[in-house]
């Protein structure tokens, strides 16, 4: 497996929330394009037409207006720079959060300073997801009046996992979950709202505030606190960890909602790529690097249940992509294919400079 190498190809995007959003969809034109028509095929599932979704995507606005401040600019800025309208952008930004439907078989992790081998705080995850070439892009936001961030991101979405200059990392895993909470926010906005924080204490807030999407987050800092988030039937349950090593799969592991996962059925390798990593992470604390973090994306174990996926039919979900984030030093790893031949190329924060 290669290694990771500086790179600087990263789409920058640099201003006001609205120049930030219309330099994206200038960029991205097309590809956002292709992303609406995905997003509405994919709703279309649940026998909604394009009218009711983007009024479904409206009607978050208020919410967005009070909690989200330059978000709908930055929409507006978006429909303008790719020529959709407004509706259109705003539903097409907050659609990973409004299907009923849920996709992805991902790992991802936390590592402590007790747990690496210089102190470092450490996150990442694969990406596994059904077969769709050329989707995922390395975006940098640079906002006036906000921090920077680097996303592992799709054209058109305005937050998804990455790492920010204020020290702070997110990734983020399906659950599998038998029933739904009967009103709930899209996961993509609590996204964004955790990468616009400030401290750990204020993404707690967000999290805590109203009822979201079922989902996982991991959310971590570089002063080493972080939390394990499971969002159920619109409840939060959170899970601080200090310093050690945890993964996390596609498994609901709150105790009083397991009797809901139906990730057996829907993710049946999901148990198996839990004991994968928490086995790993245990054997290597102390001692964990970036290169350790890099063969444990990559890992084998257990094939085709690995953490390290390779489709057995040709619409089975796969590893299409995978990442490692050092927040002590403000660096990003960023692979687009599978983590066991795709090289790594590294993304730097200006605040380690």
């Amino acid at each position: 497996m290669a290694g990771s190498r500086t790179d600087a190809t990263a789409a920058t995007f640099a201003g006001s929330s609205h120049e930030v959003g219309y330099e994206h969809g200038k960029t991205f034109a097309g590809q956002i394009r292709r992303e609406l028509e995905l997003a509405l095929a994919l709703h279309s599932r649940s026998a909604c037409n394009s009218e009711s979704l983007f009024a479904k995507a409206k009607s978050l606005a208020p919410w967005i207006r009070q909690n989200l401040p330059g978000y709908l600019d930055e929409v507006r800025g978006l429909a303008e720079g790719a020529g959709l309208c407004e509706d259109a952008a705003l539903f097409l930004a907050t659609s990973d959060g409004l299907r009923p439907n849920t996709e992805g078989s991902c790992t991802s992790f936390y590592c402590g300073p007790a747990s690496t081998q210089d102190g470092s705080v450490c996150v990442g995850q694969t990406k596994d997801t059904p077969p769709r070439e050329g989707r995922y892009h390395v975006m940098r936001f640079r906002y006036q009046n906000g921090p920077e961030m680097i996303l592992l991101n799709y054209a058109g979405w305005l937050a998804n996992i990455g790492i920010t200059s204020r020290g702070l990392g997110l990734c983020g895993n399906a659950l599998y979950v038998s029933k739904q909470a009967p009103e709930y926010l899209p996961f993509s906005l609590l996204k964004r709202a955790i990468l616009q924080c400030s401290s750990m204490d204020e993404a707690r807030q967000f999290i805590e505030a109203t009822a979201w999407q079922d989902g996982f987050l991991s959310i971590a800092a570089r002063t080493g606190e972080a939390i394990f988030v499971e969002l159920i039937l619109g409840r939060a349950h959170c899970r601080i960890i200090k310093g050690e090593a945890q993964g996390h799969a596609n498994s609901i592991l709150t105790t009083e909602y397991q009797h809901l996962d139906r990730s057996a059925e829907d993710s049946p390798c999901s148990s198996r790529r839990q004991k994968t990593v928490e086995q790993a992470l245990q054997e290597e604390t102390g001692r964990i690097s970036s290169k350790f973090l890099r063969t444990l994306l990559a890992d084998h174990r257990n094939a085709p249940d690995s953490i390290c996926r390779h489709a057995q039919t040709p619409t089975e979900n796969r590893t299409t992509a995978a990442f490692i984030a050092n927040l002590s030093k403000g660096w990003m790893d960023i692979a687009v294919g599978h983590p066991c031949t795709a090289q790594f190329h590294r993304h730097q924060l200006a605040y380690a400079n």
